[in-house]
């Protein structure tokens, strides 16, 4: 075997081992190395019709593109793996394809990106089953960015970004619209999903591992003044997290 051939097989090698699918580890890659660039599985997942096709489509030509040398696939296969260059680090992400809501259970993915149709209300209901699934009875912890497709059609649309960011923030998801059609904010999802992926790979700060504050016994009776500050205190956070939901670059 030449050393060329030798050299390609040990990247690819490199490349399964990184990769969540890796039947060994069964985790995920943490960090980039020195050889290649850490590997990442993202499940893309809704009804038909809803644009993953083509969002996945619009990534490969994605200005966030890297340098990383990417076997061309077959003819008959379209492409699905791209090399993604973020904040100086290159990382290679996969996209399946995943039409099938009933084998999620089978699924193994970094991350989940669930897509539907702004202008189509049935297409919204199936992507809030897929997510309360994947949170409720699957109790996944991964990156979740729920989908709001074909904002283009905008006299066509029937789902509110209100509605969509309050399911957003129910099921702790982030959120995101576009138009694949359009290549509208196509790259901002890509980095965003990214982020969320090592976000979540990244180690707590030392202000998450803090012990909550216990309130103080003395004078448990709040005057009304104390009751409404805690009141406009709680509605700031929740006007806080409907904005964080919509920023894939934090937690």
């Amino acid at each position: 075997m030449s050393s060329g051939s030798a050299a390609t097989e040990q990247s690819e090698q490199r490349l399964r081992t990184l990769s969540v699918a890796s039947e060994e580890s069964g985790g995920v890659s943490g960090t980039g190395s020195c050889c290649a660039p850490s590997y990442f599985r993202v499940a893309l997942l809704g009804a038909a019709g809803v644009g993953k096709s083509a969002l996945i489509r619009q990534f490969m030509t994605s200005e966030y593109k890297g340098t990383f040398d990417i076997a061309t696939p077959d003819a008959e296969d379209p492409e699905t793996t791209v090399s993604v260059l973020l904040d100086g680090e290159e990382s290679m992400i996969e996209f399946v394809d995943e039409p099938n809501e009933n084998e999620l259970d089978n699924v193994r993915a970094d991350a989940f990106a669930v897509v539907f149709s702004l202008a189509d209300v049935a297409s919204y209901t199936t992507a809030i089953s897929i997510v309360r699934h994947l949170r409720v009875d699957l109790c996944s912890d991964r990156a979740i960015v729920l989908v709001g497709n074909k904002v283009d059609l905008a006299r066509q649309r029937r789902v509110s970004s209100r509605d969509a960011r309050l399911i957003a923030m129910k099921y702790d998801c982030k959120y995101e619209e576009t138009s694949a059609a359009l290549n509208h904010r196509v790259d901002e999802l890509l980095v965003g999903i990214l982020s969320q992926i090592r976000l979540k790979l990244a180690p707590p700060s030392s202000d998450t591992l803090l012990a909550p504050e216990v309130p103080s016994s003395k004078g448990r009776s709040q005057s009304p003044r104390r009751a409404m500050s805690f009141l406009t205190k709680l509605f700031n956070q929740t006007k806080k997290k409907a904005k964080s939901c919509d920023n894939l670059l934090i937690h």
